[in-house]
């Protein structure tokens, strides 16, 4: 089987839809198959011992999950979730095996999709190395310009529906705390905030509250 793309190939599987917040897959549940969003937002998240989410990774459209569990046929405690109405496309693991084994194509660009998913949890490493959370917060508000924003100059609009305490969560810090740094950033004229979007005016700008830590290049976002 010769494949153009990764979405020909989860076309030929099941389609399956998800309200707001509904779970996709349970803590330690095995999955129906491997999934690949067609649309929506969907997070993965552990729940700590304190009863709350720690919040691993937002998946977007086109990208894949589980991989670990894909590949490796472990099923790991943690739980997907739609953050938004989410359509997905299952197909089983052997046959997204046998196309990774067997399809020089498809297994690169299957490669590239790991990396890509790779990178995100690495900036997250990357973010945590910030010892303040003013820092944290801006970093990471850099880093969801880049994964989700629409580019129109230096202008990025973030159109996704990022709460303050998946903000929190994804940086270490409580929520009330993410919630101050953000009303400062928005008090400054760096970031303005609707219920489903997040707008930063000048990219640069909000870059320089950090300075030298961050590199526009990194992502793709310099002038």
């Amino acid at each position: 089987m010769k494949l153009n793309n990764l979405s020909e190939l989860f076309s030929s599987g099941h389609k399956k839809t998800y309200g707001n917040h509904e779970i996709i897959l349970r803590a330690g549940e095995v999955p129906a198959g491997v999934y690949q969003i067609v649309a929506g937002l969907v997070k993965v998240y552990s729940i700590t011992d304190e009863g709350e989410e720690n919040i691993h990774i937002i998946y977007k459209p086109q990208e894949i999950f589980p991989f670990i569990w894909a590949f490796k046929g472990v099923v790991r405690d943690i739980f997907y979730e739609a953050m938004e109405p989410v359509s997905l496309q299952i197909i089983p693991r052997d046959k997204f095996l046998d196309a990774a084994k067997n399809d020089p194509k498809f297994s690169f660009q299957i490669a590239e999709q790991i990396a890509e998913q790779f990178f995100v949890y690495a900036d997250r490493l990357d973010n945590l190395e910030f010892t303040t959370a003013y820092a944290r917060i801006v970093y990471r508000m850099i880093f969801l310009a880049h994964r989700f924003g629409e580019k129109s100059g230096k202008k990025f609009i973030i159109h996704a529906p990022i709460t303050h305490h998946a903000i929190a969560s994804s940086v270490n810090v409580a929520r009330e705390t993410a919630s101050r740094e953000i009303e400062l950033l928005v008090k400054k004229g760096l970031i303005t905030q609707t219920n489903k979007e997040i707008t930063i005016p000048n990219i640069d700008k909000l870059a320089n509250e950090i300075g030298s830590n961050v590199n526009l290049e990194t992502w793709n976002m310099g002038a």
